[in-house]
């Protein structure tokens, strides 16, 4: 078992290092609403500024989120959570198999000892 199990402990270690700084932008109280909205407002002002005339909030807004950076940010945002889905479930499958090794280990015991 040890083999087995110290091979899927450093998968498991592995897994939660490139976890780690998607959780930190995605996961709960993560950084990206921040990233997203500082972006957002900064087109919004590249837009408002070069204008010349009156620009409205609601055109002001349409433009920011047409914008091809933010369009790009948010293509980007989604790969990345899909990674951050994809990382969450390898930890998931790690940890049952690591939760299995050790039942049977436990179970092929008890059975050494009734022989």
């Amino acid at each position: 078992m040890t083999d087995d199990y110290e091979a899927l402990l450093t998968s498991l270690e592995s897994v939660l290092h490139q976890r780690a700084p998607l959780y930190a932008r995605y996961g709960p109280g993560g950084t990206f609403d921040h990233s997203r909205k500082a972006l957002l407002a900064a087109i919004k002002n590249e837009y408002r500024n070069g204008a010349a005339t009156r620009v409205s909030e609601s055109s002001l807004d349409d433009m920011g989120h047409a914008d091809e950076r933010y369009a790009k940010f948010v293509g980007d945002a989604v790969d990345e959570r899909t990674r951050y889905a994809l990382l969450e479930a390898d930890a998931q499958v790690l940890e049952f198999k690591m939760q299995y090794l050790k039942a049977k280990t436990y179970e092929n015991a008890q059975l050494a000892r009734m022989q």
